[in-house]
């Protein structure tokens, strides 16, 4: 499902993908790092995560000809 939400946020020109998840979510938090969000801790409980979509930058993450449907 992330790898969609990549490649949708990609095909409307996004320039990130953004996600609040609680730091107990450790499978989301897993899932966005491997994806190449960088996390931020803004609140003793929350994590603010940020996968950078630039394909410019080489950041990590699905092209949308990658994404098998």
């Amino acid at each position: 499902m992330l790898d969609r939400l990549i490649t949708l946020a990609r095909a409307d020109d996004s320039v990130a993908l953004v996600a609040i998840a609680q730091e107990a979510n450790t499978a989301m938090i897993r899932a966005m790092r491997r994806a190449g969000a960088q996390a931020e801790q803004v609140e003793p409980d929350l994590t603010y995560l940020t996968v950078p979509l630039d394909a410019r930058s080489g950041t990590p993450g699905p092209r949308p000809d990658d994404v098998v449907r």
